[in-house]
Order: structure tokens, then C-alpha cells, then sequence
């Protein structure tokens, strides 16, 4: 380059040529200059057909298909065992609340029977402050979520 490069905008002619030579080159591809069944063996190879033996593919095949059927059934046996421990809380649960409910009526009959009027009233508040805390409770928690 020389100082007149500024003024003069267009390349030198050997800079053109030699940028032309460049660009006339054929584009890289894969194997431009293989024969056709080369290529088909290539592209077998490179798609993980590789010319394997059907029986081959076809044990393959059939062992991740049984892998995935052992998955399957760990998962069903992992669910049915959640669903059983999700039983027994609700049966722990029911049967405390039915000795709960059982308790506080036996009790306020008696209440009522020994003509204890304060301590009912008292009974109602606790239960109403039980109640209604867990309304409470209840209700936020599903305006947070």
C-alpha cells in the first residue's frame, strides 16, 4: 500500500486477483469428491445407521424397550407406595378427629346433664378459637399460593 491509498479508493489490480482466486474456490462441503455409494456408506455411519445387522437393531430395540418397561414399573410401585402412606395419614387423621368430635359431645352432655352452663359456653369459645384459627390459617395460605 502507499500513501495515495486514500485518494485512490480501487485496490490494486494483485490485490483484486488475489482476493478473486479466493472466492472462486469451490465451497467446502463433505466429500465433493467421493462417489455416490461412499457417501451413502458415510452417511449411514454419521446418522447411527452404520450397515448394522437388522437382528442387531432389532435387540437393541428390544432392550431399551424393556429397560423402559422396568422404569415404568419402579415408578408405579413408587406411586402405589405414596398413595398407601397417603391412606394411612388420612385414616390416622380421621380416626383422631372422630375421638375429638366423640370427646367434646360426651363432655358437653355431661355439661349439660351436671347443669354446668359456664363451662359449655367456655367449651364453644375454645372450639370456635380452634376453628377459626384454622379458617384462618386455611384462608391465607391459599391467598399466598
Amino acid at each position: 500500500m502507499t500513501g495515495n491509498d486514500f485518494q485512490n479508493p480501487e485496490p490494486a489490480a494483485e490485490e483484486t486477483k488475489a482476493v478473486k482466486q479466493v472466492d472462486d474456490r469451490p465451497a467446502p462441503g463433505f466429500g465433493d469428491d467421493l462417489p455416490l455409494e461412499l457417501k451413502k456408506v458415510a452417511f449411514q455411519i454419521m446418522s447411527g445407521q452404520g450397515g448394522a445387522d437388522p437382528e442387531l437393531l432389532k435387540q437393541q430395540d428390544n432392550h431399551q424397550f424393556q429397560i423402559a418397561l422396568k422404569g415404568l414399573e419402579a415408578t408405579s410401585a413408587d406411586r402405589r407406595e405414596a398413595r398407601d402412606g397417603d391412606l394411612k395419614k388420612f385414616r390416622i387423621i380421621a380416626v383422631i378427629s372422630t375421638f375429638i368430635v366423640v370427646a367434646l359431645f360426651a363432655l358437653s352432655g355431661y355439661a349439660l346433664y351436671a347443669d354446668k352452663t359456664d363451662f359449655i359456653i367456655e367449651l364453644i369459645k375454645a372450639v370456635g378459637y380452634v376453628f377459626g384459627g384454622f379458617g384462618t390459617g386455611v384462608i391465607f395460605s391459599k391467598r399466598k399460593s
